[in-house]
């Protein structure tokens, strides 16, 4: 999230509430160390776009 933020000129805490607006998941706090040492979650499905969301 850090490396995208700062690619793109923003603060990954302003990515993360971009993301969490548009209903994208993102990976959570510590997935990174987690795939390192292979026990990284599922990656989740997009949901479903609701009537009202934002595209």
């Amino acid at each position: 999230m850090t490396k995208v933020a700062a690619r793109h000129g923003v603060s990954s805490s302003f990515l993360a509430r971009v993301c969490k607006r548009l209903n994208v998941p993102h990976p959570g706090r510590g997935y990174w160390a987690r795939l390192e040492v292979g026990k990284a979650q599922e990656k989740p499905a997009l949901p479903e776009s609701r009537p009202g969301d934002e595209l």
